[in-house]
């Protein structure tokens, strides 16, 4: 969460009703590092999940987290249980106000924009690479960081746009092109930006 990239923690205790039960959280630690974050947590309304109850929902909402009702649909099909989450939800008498997606696309984007330019970091220091690999950027060590600098964010939109960049994918991880896209939309976004 510290990160600024994550918005959401999807089915945060883990359970999976008549397999497992929940991770054994520190909810007090939770809901602080989210509220802190501007990080929601997700009502998961899978019958199989369930996550989170009525009774962790409303502690979330007076700890001041947002929350997400989402379906952990996997298939077309199970979009019907979208009902589930909000029941889980209205058992611990949260409200609308207190659902994200229960908001216009563009107050959801405008929160993220601001979390990543505020907090948004994915830091990467290297040697700086060759001339032959890199050339526009052989003095500089790649550092991705939220304010970008002009060479970063050329180099991140020349990743996304297709070209390859194992440095940068290496710096990014796992989804570096989710991440790539989250830093230039955080950087790129700022007091009188379109």
């Amino acid at each position: 969460m510290e990160t600024g990239l994550v918005d959401v923690i999807g089915h945060p205790t883990g359970r999976m009703l008549g397999e497992r039960d929940g991770y054994g959280l520190d909810f007090d630690r939770l809901f602080d590092a989210a509220r802190r974050y501007d990080v929601a947590l997700e009502v998961n309304g899978s019958p199989k999940r369930m996550d989170l109850d009525g009774q962790v929902c409303r502690a979330a909402v007076s700890a001041g987290v947002r929350l997400v009702v989402s379906t952990d649909a996997h298939a077309p099909e199970h979009m019907a249980v979208r009902e589930f989450g909000v029941w889980a939800a209205r058992k611990g008498r949260v409200e609308a106000v207190h659902v994200e997606n229960t908001r216009p696309w563009r107050d959801l984007e405008d929160r993220r924009r601001a979390r990543l330019r505020d907090r948004g970091r994915v830091v990467a220091v290297g040697a700086p690479p060759s001339i032959e690999a890199a050339p526009a950027v052989q003095e500089e060590a790649l550092v991705l960081t939220a304010p970008l600098s002009d060479t970063a964010r050329a180099r991140l939109e020349r990743f996304v746009g297709g070209e390859d960049d194992a440095e940068v994918e290496a710096a990014l991880g796992e989804n570096a092109l989710a991440a790539a896209f989250g830093l230039l939309l955080g950087a790129t976004t700022g007091p009188g930006s379109a």
